[in-house]
């Protein structure tokens, strides 16, 4: 009894058990420490890609200096990412529906295309580089998005659409001064991400504006 207590403590002192620490011996390049707050801050890069990983172990990290990918995993969720990365993060080629738990800052670009995506919602608030998702990329601002508005995809607009840069106000703002934006609007009228804010837009647009949007819906926002 005494050695299983000495044990506890010992592991105590990280929060970290073997399994976390081999994982993270293996596959860090770099130096990696636990910090006062319980994170795991990496010196270096973590590319975990291809481990067939469902989570990342009870791992939860906090800075990496360099890039991090846990690409072509079974991941369902972000929670646990690093709160911040120097560098490029990729989390491609998983099963990920929204991007809750994504890192709250990218100094270099983030990639999360070929995942079930259903809604952007939970997207870093910073990204120094450029947002790959789909088969399309932009810069992560709403200026440059509604530059080329016209040259995406249906399908593309309306996960964008979602995005926590789109906000109601925003939205009712481009309606106000682009006819063409309705359609827009449209392509994420009935989708799952697009619900909360579908509700918020009932209460303050035109009933003309929401007949508009509707019929778009209806006969085919990829038309």
């Amino acid at each position: 009894m005494k050695y299983i207590q000495g044990y506890k403590l010992f592991e105590s002192r990280d929060g970290l058990t073997d399994e976390q620490r081999e994982f993270l011996d293996r596959i860090a390049r770099g130096r990696w420490s636990v910090n006062s707050e319980g994170l795991v801050d990496i010196k270096g890069i973590f590319i975990c890609s291809g481990e067939g990983l469902e989570d990342f172990l009870g791992i939860r990290f906090g800075k990496v200096s360099g890039n991090f990918s846990c690409r072509d995993n079974q991941l369902r969720t972000l929670k646990g990412s690093p709160r911040e990365v120097g560098g490029d993060f990729s989390c491609r080629g998983n099963q990920l529906r929204t991007l809750e738990g994504s890192p709250r800052k990218v100094d270099g670009c983030f990639y999360c295309y070929r995942n079930p995506l259903v809604s952007l919602e939970g997207a870093p608030e910073v990204i120094e580089g450029s947002f790959y998702f789909k088969n399309t990329w932009f810069r992560y601002n709403l200026p440059s998005f509604l530059n080329w508005i016209d040259g995406i995809k249906p399908d593309e607009i309306s996960l964008l659409l979602t995005h926590h840069f789109f906000t109601v106000e925003v939205i009712q703002e481009q309606i106000s001064k682009n006819t063409d934006f309705p359609y827009y609007v449209s392509c994420a009228w009935n989708t799952e991400g697009f619900k909360k804010k579908q509700e918020e837009l009932k209460k303050i647009l035109p009933q003309n504006i929401l007949v508009k949007i509707d019929d778009l819906w209806s006969i085919g926002g990829y038309l």
